[in-house]
């Protein structure tokens, strides 16, 4: 077959009388007389292999019957993607590697609770996520490797995502102190340092307030949920 997939085996026609046709593997000009084309010839790599006539007096055409042969190597998956846990609204990435082979492309498939199916423009070796969700906890997935025909695609094995629901941050405002006369500020509150421009905090609700007159809030770095919030007036 060519192309053909992992290996294949060349024959050409038979020799007239007083010749005999010799496989020169890929030299033109070879002069080897190991192979005879009264059998088939073993390749396994992409290249042009030639034949070439001896008579029975010893002399070598002066030219050669060539062929050019593909030969696709069958796709193999070294590591199939992990399972990932991941705490909502983060992305989470499966990856497949050690892949050898012709390989043709990538395609990720889903499976939510109701059969695989293709991930649209998931065509690469790692897949990322969008934002996750607790809804998403137990979603499966997994890679299609495709080989380059006639070779056949290979499927990896598959990954389950766990999603944790993420932590609530809240800030009562108990450290503002006094901010008077829509200036700025910080104080230490939930999660670290929290700042405000154009604000004030001597108009309270119930003691814990801020009044943002066109400045804007802006709270610390969370690293187990959102990253950070920042309120504007």
């Amino acid at each position: 077959a060519n192309p053909a997939c992992g290996s294949t085996t060349l024959n050409t026609m038979s020799a007239p009388g007083g010749e005999t046709y010799y496989w020169q593997g890929t030299n033109a000009s070879g002069t080897s007389t190991a192979s005879s084309t009264a059998s088939t010839y073993a390749v396994s790599s992409t290249a042009t292999y030639y034949v070439r006539s001896q008579s029975t007096a010893g002399c070598w055409s002066s030219g050669s019957g060539s062929l050019a042969v593909t030969v696709n190597t069958a796709i193999s998956i070294g590591t199939s993607p992990a399972n990932q846990t991941v705490t909502e609204p983060a992305t989470a990435t499966f990856s497949v590697s050690g892949v050898t082979g012709t390989v043709s492309g990538y395609q990720w498939q889903l499976n939510s609770g109701s059969g695989w199916g293709d991930i649209s423009g998931a065509n690469a070796a790692s897949y990322t996520t969008g934002a996750t969700s607790t809804a998403m906890s137990g979603f499966q997935y997994r890679c299609v490797v495709k080989g380059t025909s006639p070779c056949a695609d290979v499927t990896s094995g598959s990954a389950t995502l766990t999603v944790n629901a993420g932590v609530c941050h809240s800030e009562d405002f108990s450290g503002l102190g006094t901010i008077a006369a829509y200036g700025s500020g910080s104080w230490s509150g939930t999660g670290g340092t929290w700042t405000a421009t154009d604000a004030r905090g001597d108009q309270t609700i119930n003691g814990k307030a801020i009044t943002i007159r066109t400045g804007v809030v802006t709270s610390p770095t969370f690293t187990d949920g959102i990253s950070s919030i920042t309120l504007t007036a």
